[in-house]
Order: structure tokens, then C-alpha cells, then sequence
């Protein structure tokens, strides 16, 4: 990382040209320069980096006020002082003919402006200006910078809280390297303001209770003027008071029906931050009272809010015995639209003595913790089918990324967790049971979830026959790809329906997300997931490898070759990925002109995984050896590979393997029905890098080119985001003489557009854009002449300008 410094000048060229600009024409009488702007907004920093650059013009640069301050000030002596620091006599003593006073000051201290002959202001950067330093000066990927820039709010254009916000972060490992990018270990957890903020220390200074209102909106996120003194014990006038100061110093928000809330999320975390749980849970409990209070003497309440506070004050009412059981059917009401709050009110009414089954509700709002409660460490019941649903959530548990539990490792839903971890070379299905209707996942349902992982398409449909889902059949084909993919997620959405849901977090969850954002092209967004799943867990779970092998075959598409070489490395040798691994490692070495060597290795991997049973990823590989054998001129090889692809297609008759067999017949054969099929087939599954090598196939022996041309058109036209897919669609679309066709809406911007502005907007130069997006510098260059035509705007400046301000129309 640079100095907290240089990372402060970034936005203020336009200050740091003024200072010297004024250092050029200070006049007879010297002149006095007040540099204004908040508690950091860079004012020290700034003067420190113009004070070589005076030098450089021959000037002599000094702190001011000097001890004899009349005696050696000669002309052409830039004097820089710090107002806090001395009285204002003292600063007005220093001014001397032909030099230059340059005084510090915020922004409320309006008596030395008075006096100044220039005040430079340093407002708050611009969004882009910020999101480029936390991006290209610190490094942040792009998700840690979103959540930086939500919890700083109206301070993200403060270059100091900047600062510091990212060296705390650091500090305490909240921030951490991947690869080239700091990411954050959890974008759950809040981001708080260092405990020396400037705001903090004002609102400190406020006394009376104004601390216990901003405690206490902190911790209920949100509350009503009139209800504060029910829960800070003040009276209304004194709440009141305490209220307006802290709405007046931007501490706290006021909406137009006297709803307060905390100004922005870093200020209530650093608030809640240094509460105990005991005073949270007494504030909520406070609450809780004063609502349920309410409600008896027939006021109307809120139900929600009644049992979200409940749900934290962590115990029992005595006054109100009826609790527990209305809290679980406040949770069955929301269950549908919101599982987060469900599963946290059925827990709540579980530990206050409900009788609600935890394991039934874990499945289906995907919150495994509370197993942890139920003692499972301990010799459980002897109850079979008990045994059999702790086994299952535990082995979610550990399929998520949680540790595995060894009281219940022999139980089979267990061993199939050790075997998908690679802790268990085996694992055979199940036998049906008679209770397997009661069951939280029956044994079919077990086994279709091994079938489908282990790539066995006709045992898989088979066993899909027994299980409960009646989609789950319809659907075998997206089990299978889930399956191939190690999508253990989709896997199970699809086998268990409405009765599963997926973590917000964890390694399955954040896996999934890798292969959605792959499959759309949004290659930012999948290397973002990549990058926050090498957060989690141990990083050595199959996820883990295969995730690594998305983000390597990412960067060879964009020619970034060092940087897949650097993600290959880090995947496991081990045989369940040598498939997976030969797959992008032959598309390296090719790209690299090494030909010979890539079709070695895809040659050796496909063997040993045939002698070794490793199915999953051997359709992919065998067509990218045959186009790569194609274009080495080998075509004995080329038709070997594609009767092994032959083979495969016989034996399993997949939606996949239907694919690769389509497209490997139209490139050894030049088959054009067989081709555009194959693009037919792609295009049912919505997968856009695969459409696209889809269509530069069916390209290559189409006479009419009308139909590629329409395919390629509606991949461009595509809403899902991209920063590499419409360059190499128009690039593929130059062959034929056409041009994409943009949306026709006059003055509106499609999310191609809004890719490059938003580049623009963080301030990247054609050069960099045209790297990212794999196309010339050239054709970046007329692309931006068009872009500034329709939006109106003169320069780059004016176009970001008006992105952030929202004026730019988007395309339906």
C-alpha cells in the first residue's frame, strides 16, 4: 500500500494546481490562502505534497508562525500553518509582502475565511473518485468496496475515513488478501468507524442523554420519537432535546413521521460495537414491554416488530406466558417470503419452550447453527429416524462448510458428507426404508443426491422416480449438469424442492454463486465469489478447487494468462480433479502455442480418469481436444477423440453429452445442422460463454450468415451483465460484415454501455478499458465517441458526472 498521503490526493489535482497557482501570483502584500474542509478530508496531506513541488519552483517553504516572525520572512517564502495549531494574531504576524500564507481550516471556522484573499475548498469525493481509491490504490475488490461505500454513507467522500476505515479493517483481519484483490472475510459482518472518528468524538462531547437515545436507535435499528422515553428512562422533553442535537451534528436521521434512525450503518455499528449483550438484550426487552403494554390497553401494534424484539431479547417475559407459541406462528406467517426471519423466530420459540421440531425448519430456511444447541456432541437418542434427520442437517452442516460431528459419522447421510470432502474414498446408496414419508430426506432422495454428484446419469433417473419432489424428475437434466458442476446447492434445491433452502452463506452457497454469475458471463461477479469463497472454510473443499478453475479459465478468456497460471496452482492434484484441472491447463497451454502439449495432457487425464472411474468433466475436455487437435491439423486424433465422444453420448444420453456430441460432429464434419442443434441446445440452457462457443462453431460453416447473426444479437441483447462478452461478439460479428444491434431507444444505454461508464467513472484510461474488454485501443476510442454523442456530454468528466447523478436512461 502506498502512504495514507498519496492515497488523500487522489480527487484533488484541481487544489493542489491552485496552490501553486497562488503561489505564482501571492502579490505585493502576500497573500493569505484558507485550504477548507472537513475532519480529513485531506488538508494536511495536500500541503505536504505541494511543499515539493513549491521547492521545485524555487521557493522556500517553512512552518508558520515563526518564533521571531518579523526577522527572516523574505519574499518568495510559501508559510503553511495548521489554525488549530496557533491563534489567528499569530498567523496575521506572518503575512509579509511577496509570500505566501497557506492556513488549514475547517469548514465552520468562519473568521479566518473572512480574512483569507483565497479560500480552496476540498469537498467530499465524488463516488467514482472514491470507489477508485479503494480499488486500485487499496486494492479492494469490487464487493468489498460496495459494502465499504453502504456502510460509510454520506462519509465515503471522506479520504481520511477512507483511510483509516481500511487500515482498521486490516488491522483486524476483517480485510485479507486474495490473489491481487482485499476482500472481506464476511460482508456480513458491519463495518464500523475507527473509535477516533471525528463524528464519534462530537457525539461523546453532547452529554446528558443524548448518549443513551443514540444507544438505544442503534440497537433497535429504528424507532419512533414518542416511544424513546419508554426505552432510554427520559423524559419526553429531555429525549426530545438529546434528539434534535444529535439529528443537528448528522448523528442520527429523522423521517416525515418522526421515525429515527442512525445517519449511517458504520455509525451504528460502532455504536452497538461497545454495548454489552446484556444492555441490547435489556433495550429489547425495554421495548417489548412498552409494545405489549400497548396492545393491551388496545393500541394498535405492529406484530412484526413485536416478535422481531422478542426474537432479541433472548428470554422469557413473565408477564406474557402465551410468548413462545406466538412467536411460531409468527414464524409460520412469514416462513414463504422471508426464511431469515422465520428461522430466527422459530428458534426464539423453540429455547423459550414452544413445542416446535428445530431440525424440520432448519432444512427449509437453511440456518444450521442451531443444531449446535441440540447436544448432538453428546450420545444422542436411540431413536433411528431421529438419528437419521440430525445426521441429515449435520451433513448440510458439513457440505456448507462446517465442521462434521462425530457422534453421528456412521450415520450414512455422514459418510456421504466424507465422501463428497474427500474424506471417504466411497460410498454406496442406500437401501429404502419403511418410515421414509416422515423422513427429513428420504433414502431415494439420498441417493439421487450421490447419483447426481457422481455423474451417473441412468442411476440418477432412476432413483428420481422415488422422490417426493414431482418437479425433480422434470428436472433431471439440470441435475445432472448441477451434478457435473460439483453444484451441490442446486442439487439439492432441485431434489428437495420448497423443503430446502439454501444458506445465505457458506461454501455451497457461495459455489453457486461462482457458477450463476459464470453462466451470464458476469465474469467480475464470479471472480468476486471465487475470491470470498477462498474466505471460507479451510480452502480445501471440492468447491474450493472447482471454483479455482472458474477463475483461471476467466482470465485465459480475457488472454490474462499469469493470472490463471497463479489460480491453477492453487488446485489440488488430487484424481477427482485431474478432469476439471487438464480441461483448463490444455486451453493455457494452447493459448501459450503449445499445442502438442495440451493435447498430451487432455489425452492422459481422460485415460486415468477411465481407469480410475472419475466421470465428471470428460464431455467438456474431449471437445476441447478435438477442436484443438482440428486446428493442429490432426485429424486421425481429432476422429478418435470424437468416437470416445460417441461412446460417452451411448452410454449416458445426457443433455450434456448431447451438446458436445452435436458440436464435435459440426467441427470434424462440418455438419451445419449439427451445429446450429447444438446452438438450439445451448440456448435451452441459458448458458452464454457456452452460446457464444456455440456460435463461433456454427460460424465457420454457415454460408448464410443471417442466423449466427441473430444468435449473436440476442446474446448481446442479453440483460445479464458482461465485461467481456459484446466485445468478442462484435469481434465475431466483423466477420460478417454486420454490426451488433444495439437497443433502438433514443438516448438510452444498455448494460454493455453502462460496463464501459461505469470504467469510465473510476477513472480508467482507454488503454486499460480496451485490455479488459480484449479489444483494440481503436475501437474503444470511436465506442467513446459515440457514447458521449448520446449522452450529450462534452468529456469523460461530464459522462461520469452524469452516471452518478443517475441521468442516464437505461434500455428496456
Amino acid at each position: 500500500m502506498r502512504t495514507a498521503d498519496t492515497h488523500q490526493l487522489r480527487g484533488r489535482q484541481a487544489q493542489l494546481n491552485n496552490l501553486r497557482l497562488a503561489a505564482e501570483i501571492r502579490g505585493r502584500h502576500g497573500w493569505l490562502v484558507a485550504l477548507r474542509g472537513h475532519s480529513g478530508s485531506g488538508r494536511s496531506a495536500l500541503l505536504r505534497a505541494t511543499a515539493p513541488l513549491w521547492r521545485a519552483d524555487g521557493l522556500r517553504v517553512t512552518r508558520a508562525p515563526l518564533e521571531r516572525p518579523a526577522v527572516g520572512v523574505l519574499p518568495g517564502t510559501v508559510l503553511v500553518a495548521d489554525q488549530a495549531d496557533v491563534t489567528l494574531d499569530a498567523l496575521l504576524a506572518c503575512r509579509k509582502p511577496g509570500c505566501l500564507l497557506v492556513v488549514t481550516c475547517l469548514n465552520e471556522d468562519a473568521e479566518l475565511t473572512e480574512l483569507a484573499d483565497l479560500v480552496i475548498d476540498l469537498p467530499p469525493l465524488d463516488d467514482g473518485t472514491a470507489a477508485a481509491l479503494l480499488c486500485d490504490d487499496f486494492g479492494l475488490d469490487a464487493a468489498a468496496a460496495a459494502a465499504v461505500r453502504t456502510a460509510l454513507g454520506p462519509w465515503f467522500g471522506n479520504p481520511g475515513t477512507l483511510v483509516a476505515v481500511i487500515e482498521d479493517l486490516v488491522a483486524n483481519n476483517q480485510l485479507r488478501p486474495v490473489r491481487d484483490r482485499m476482500c472481506l472475510a464476511d460482508l456480513e459482518t458491519p463495518i464500523a468507524l475507527p473509535g477516533d472518528h471525528p463524528l464519534l468524538r462530537r457525539a461523546a462531547k453532547l452529554g446528558g442523554p443524548s448518549q443513551s437515545v443514540l444507544d438505544a436507535v442503534a440497537v433497535l435499528g429504528s424507532c419512533d420519537l414518542a416511544d424513546l422515553p419508554h426505552i432510554v428512562l427520559a423524559s419526553m422533553p429531555d429525549a426530545g432535546h438529546a434528539t434534535d442535537a444529535l439529528v443537528e451534528l448528522g448523528v442520527l436521521k429523522a423521517d416525515n413521521d418522526g421515525r429515527l434512525g442512525v445517519s449511517f450503518p458504520a455509525l451504528a455499528a460502532s455504536t452497538t460495537a461497545r454495548l454489552d449483550r446484556q444492555n441490547v438484550r435489556a433495550t429489547h426487552r425495554r421495548y417489548a414491554r412498552h409494545l405489549l403494554q400497548e396492545r393491551r390497553h388496545g393500541q394498535p401494534i405492529d406484530d412484526d416488530v413485536l416478535a422481531d424484539h422478542l426474537v432479541a431479547c433472548e428470554s422469557p417475559l413473565p408477564e406474557a406466558d402465551d410468548l413462545p407459541a406466538w412467536l411460531a406462528e409468527q414464524a409460520q406467517e412469514v416462513a414463504r417470503f422471508d426464511p431469515d426471519r422465520a428461522a430466527a423466530r422459530w428458534t426464539a420459540a423453540w429455547r423459550l419452550g414452544a413445542p416446535v421440531d428445530p431440525l424440520h425448519y432448519t432444512l427449509s430456511t437453511g440456518r444450521y447453527e442451531v443444531l449446535r444447541e441440540l447436544r448432538v456432541d453428546e450420545p444422542v437418542t436411540a431413536d433411528s429416524a431421529r438419528r437419521w434427520d440430525l445426521a441429515v442437517v449435520a451433513m448440510l452442516v458439513e457440505l456448507s462448510g462446517g465442521e462434521p460431528l462425530p457422534a453421528l459419522a456412521n450415520e450414512q447421510p455422514c459418510q456421504l458428507a466424507a465422501w463428497w470432502m474427500g474424506r471417504r474414498t466411497s460410498w454406496s446408496p442406500v437401501a429404502p426404508r419403511p418410515d421414509d414419508g416422515e423422513r427429513l430426506m428420504s433414502t431415494a432422495e439420498l441417493n439421487a443426491l450421490f447419483h447426481a454428484l457422481s455423474v451417473q446419469p441412468r442411476e440418477c433417473i432412476e432413483t428420481l422416480r422415488s422422490v417426493r419432489e414431482p418437479q425433480a424428475f422434470a428436472m433431471r437434466d439440470d441435475l445432472i449438469e448441477a451434478g457435473s458442476a460439483g453444484d451441490v446447492a442446486s442439487v439439492l434445491e432441485i431434489v428437495l424442492g420448497s423443503r430446502y433452502r439454501v444458506p445465505r452463506t457458506g461454501v455451497i452457497a457461495e459455489y453457486q454463486r461462482v457458477l450463476q454469475n459464470y453462466a451470464s458471463a458476469d465474469w467480475e461477479g464470479a471472480l468476486q465469489a471465487v475470491r470470498q469463497l477462498e474466505l471460507l472454510g479451510v480452502g480445501t473443499s471440492p468447491a474450493h478447487h472447482l471454483a479455482r478453475l472458474y477463475a483461471a479459465g476467466i482470465h485465459i478468456a480475457r488472454g490474462e494468462l499469469r493470472q490463471a497460471g497463479t489460480w491453477l496452482a492453487a488446485v489440488s492434484p488430487s484424481p477427482r480433479f485431474a478432469v476439471a484441472r487438464a480441461t483448463v491447463e490444455s486451453m493455457l497451454l494452447h493459448r501459450r502455442g503449445a499445442s502438442t502439449a495440451a493435447l498430451n495432457l487432455a489425452r492422459r487425464a481422460l485415460h486415468h480418469a477411465r481407469r480410475d472411474g472419475f466421470r465428471p468433466g470428460q464431455e467438456r475436455l474431449l471437445l476441447i481436444a478435438l477442436q484443438i487437435a482440428l486446428r493442429a491439423g490432426d485429424r486421425l486424433l481429432a476422429k478418435t477423440l470424437m468416437k470416445e465422444i460417441e461412446d460417452l453420448h451411448r452410454r449416458e444420453h445426457s443433455r450434456c453429452t448431447r451438446q458436445i456430441l452435436l458440436l464435435g460432429r459440426a467441427l470434424l464434419h462440418g455438419d451445419l445442422s449439427s451445429a446450429a442443434a447444438g446452438v438450439a441446445l445451448v440456448r435451452e440452457r441459458g448458458h452464454r460463454p457456452d452460446l457464444l462457443w456455440a456460435c463461433h462453431i456454427l460460424a465457420q460453416f454457415c454460408d448464410d450468415p443471417q442466423h449466427v447473426i441473430d444468435e449473436l444479437n440476442a446474446i448481446a441483447q442479453h440483460d445479464g451483465p458482461s465485461s467481456l462478452l459484446p466485445a468478442q461478439v462484435d469481434s465475431l460479428l466483423a466477420k460478417f460484415g454486420s454490426r451488433i444491434a444495439r437497443p433502438t431507444a433514443r438516448g438510452a444505454f444498455s448494460a454493455y454501455d453502462f460496463q464501459i461508464i461505469g470504467m469510465i467513472t473510476l477513472g480508467w484510461t482507454n488503454r486499460r478499458i480496451a485490455m479488459r474488454l480484449d479489444v483494440s485501443e481503436k475501437t474503444v476510442e470511436n465506442y467513446m465517441t459515440g457514447l458521449l454523442a448520446r449522452a450529450g456530454c462534452r468529456s469523460r468528466v461530464e459522462l461520469a458526472a452524469a452516471n452518478l447523478a443517475g441521468r442516464l436512461p437505461e434500455s428496456n
